[in-house]
């Protein structure tokens, strides 16, 4: 794979495959430029305004920085996680 999120470049191989009845997740990716606050919105936070954005990115980035927030107010729902194992090898160079 080779893509971009936000201003960050990422490529290399995922594979997905079931390992009885769970999901088994490998990744062994790289990056040329990682823009750390392109990873927040893992997490649920804004991407910073003034870099690559949507429309919609920017008024939600808008609107938690009226109510003084870095990251939503919700809850992080790991569920998801525990029907789930993988391996991320990640090698960024700058």
């Amino acid at each position: 794979m080779t893509g971009r999120v936000g201003d960050s470049d990422l490529s290399g191989d995922v594979s997905v495959d079931r390992v009885d009845d769970r999901l088994r997740v490998e990744a062994d990716l790289r990056s040329r430029s990682l823009d750390l606050d392109d990873l927040f919105a893992v997490l649920g936070a804004p991407p910073d305004p003034t870099e690559t954005a949507s429309p919609e990115q920017r008024a939600r980035a808008g609107a938690m920085r009226a109510q003084a927030r870095l990251l939503p107010d919700a809850p992080l729902r790991t569920e998801r996680l525990r029907t789930m194992d993988g391996r991320l090898d990640f090698a960024p160079t700058r």
